[in-house]
């Protein structure tokens, strides 16, 4: 099927460029029609610029690939890449890759240099999720006016003082969502996000300053921050917030903060407590654990709700036996 495709479409050089046209093919009804096509110069002309979604699995993502497909492709609004875990895994320059009307893009085990998207190259993004886009990245430089939705997984940057920056450069955010996104350093971190209705973080571990300029915001988690004290909601007026901390470190000022905001309608504030991580290093220690990172994660969360859980009916187990008096604990502990 080699040669009939470089007929039809000139080099084919890249396997994964002729398994693009090989998915193409094989949703055409008509087989016989499909083999005419092949070998149609006229239709090699035609069909690249209707091409508006790609998925790819497992594929050599490297510079020059991610370069030659922008420019075969011009249209393209979609493409999502699920590349396999490799630590050799090339690094791309997507600042280098113009996809003037793509819209939405998902990479997996897809390394950057940087997270580099803007006007220049990706004008009309709305969609940007990026997992394990690597452990040395070097900064953010986002300016994307048509940005709604924006998230982040396994992701580490050298420097990260441009991330508010950045993100404020997005207008029209209305969702950000990021679980271990590491480097964002002990600078303060301000966004101004107009438009922005959810905002979660979730394990950035060296974060330690941020404020929120977000009148519409409506949601606020921040789970496991253990290295944020100080956190800002601006403005006071505007739409109310459920607010949701679990496992974070906010000074007695951030704490009254957000306690006496008159946006705040609710919220769910858990203490982080310094024996939650003795008791989950305990539970670690079981040699028959999953070597998943993701499964081990959910588990540490269920061990964590486990811990809060019993220190509860501790708690009111104490309470009951201060009411009831010693020699009634036993039928207080039942009652419990």
């Amino acid at each position: 099927m080699t040669a009939p495709l470089e007929n039809a479409f000139g080099d084919v050089h890249n396997k994964d460029i002729a398994a693009i046209w090989l998915q193409v093919y094989s949703c055409l009804r008509d087989t016989e029609i499909g083999k005419g096509l092949l070998v149609c110069k006229t239709f090699g002309k035609i069909l690249p610029p209707l091409i508006k979604d790609i998925t790819l699995s497992s594929p050599v993502l490297d510079q020059a690939f991610v370069e030659s497909l922008a420019l075969r492709f011009p249209n393209l609004k979609n493409f999502t890449v699920y590349q396999e875990y490799n630590d050799n895994n090339p690094v791309v320059d997507w600042s280098q890759v113009v996809m003037p009307h793509l819209q939405h893009l998902d990479l997996n085990y897809c390394p950057l240099n940087s997270i580099k998207f803007s006007t220049t190259n990706t004008p009309n993004l709305k969609l940007l999720g990026l997992e394990h886009a690597g452990q040395d990245v070097c900064k953010f430089d986002l300016a994307l006016p048509h940005l709604e939705n924006l998230s982040f997984r396994f992701t580490t940057v050298a420097d990260g003082c441009n991330f508010g920056k950045s993100v404020s450069a997005c207008p029209n955010l209305k969702s950000f969502s990021a679980y271990k996104l590491w480097g964002l350093g002990d600078a303060k971190q301000k966004l101004n996000l107009p438009n922005c209705t959810t905002f979660a973080l979730d394990r950035p571990d060296d974060l330690y300053h941020l404020e929120l300029v977000a009148p519409k915001l409506t949601e606020l988690e921040l789970l496991d921050c253990h290295g944020l004290e100080h956190v800002r909601l601006l403005p006071k007026q505007g739409s109310p917030v459920k607010v949701s901390l679990m496992g974070t470190t906010l000074d007695e000022g951030s704490l009254h903060h957000l306690h006496k905001h008159p946006r705040v309608r609710s919220s769910r504030i858990s203490y982080e407590d310094p024996m939650i991580d003795e008791y989950i290093a305990m539970k670690m220690d079981d040699p028959f654990l999953t070597k998943d990172e993701n499964e081990l994660q959910k588990l540490k969360d269920i061990w964590r709700q486990q811990f809060q859980l019993s220190l509860v009916v501790a708690s009111h187990v104490l309470n009951c036996s201060k009411l009831t008096g010693r020699s009634q604990l036993s039928s207080s502990m039942a009652a419990c």
